[in-house]
């Protein structure tokens, strides 16, 4: 909802939370339409990575995600990974088709846009008008290296001509202690790496309630091994001492 209503925002909900689906999910939502619309084709997202590693592991789910998606090869979203460890001919493919999401790292960016290469330069000319900036594990971007990097959020929204780019921050660690100061800690550094609003409200947290009945005895457990229950339905797994 708050990327439709065009609102940078930051997720910071725990580790396996499916933080990766709350800026995944808008980024397709609107290459689909563009699709549908008969769009030109462009790179319309980059999601910023701090190490190789994760870029890697995230295109692996993507992979998984696409391919079992059922879309008509025609409307199926593209990405392409670009961090420096591809051969020339991958880099080259991105310049001559470029992806709708590119998967990089803050330095292979900064490389991009100041090389002189003419495969980079076609890379960047593609990403004209960019939609969408995702710097996942939020937190990692602090000091110097903060620093540099609301630099290039800034310098990528000028290049890129993309004057209303969204702004999508995660990190499972960023929000701590009470929670209206965590968010509060949280909308500032937002601004003041993208160097454009994020709201208070914009900040996506989560609550966890606990669904069970309370820690049995051991003797209650030892009787739900012996003895389990034969009622179905979900009362009776909350229930249920072993859920515990």
């Amino acid at each position: 909802m708050k990327a439709l209503q065009r609102k940078n925002y930051i997720v910071t909900t725990g580790t396996g939370s499916g933080k990766s689906l709350c800026f995944f999910v808008p980024i397709i939502n609107r290459v689909l339409a563009a699709r549908r619309a008969g769009e030109p084709h462009r790179t319309r997202a980059i999601v910023i990575y701090p190490m190789n590693a994760l870029a890697n592991s995230q295109r692996e789910e993507l992979e998984k995600f696409i391919d079992g998606c059922g879309l008509d090869p025609s409307l199926r979203p593209t990405f392409a990974r670009y961090t420096g460890q591809e051969q020339d001919s991958e880099r080259e493919a991105v310049a001559a088709s470029p992806p709708d999401i590119i998967l990089t790292n803050f330095m292979m960016l900064e490389l991009l846009m100041t090389r002189q290469d003419e495969v980079d330069r076609q890379v960047i000319a593609n990403m004209e008008g960019l939609e969408f900036l995702v710097l996942d594990e939020l937190h990692t971007y602090r000091g110097r290296q903060g620093a540099d990097v609301a630099m290039l959020v800034r310098r990528v929204r000028e290049r890129m001509g993309a004057s209303k780019m969204l702004c999508i921050g995660t990190s499972a660690t960023m929000a701590s202690g009470e929670e209206d100061a965590g968010r509060k800690a949280v909308t500032e550094v937002g601004t003041l790496l993208f160097g454009s609003t994020v709201a208070h409200e914009d900040i996506v947290t989560e609550s966890l309630v606990r669904r069970t009945e309370g820690m049995p005895s051991a003797a209650a457990v030892r009787a739900a091994v012996l003895h389990p229950p034969e009622t179905p339905g979900f009362d009776s797994f909350a229930a249920d001492p072993l859920a515990c």
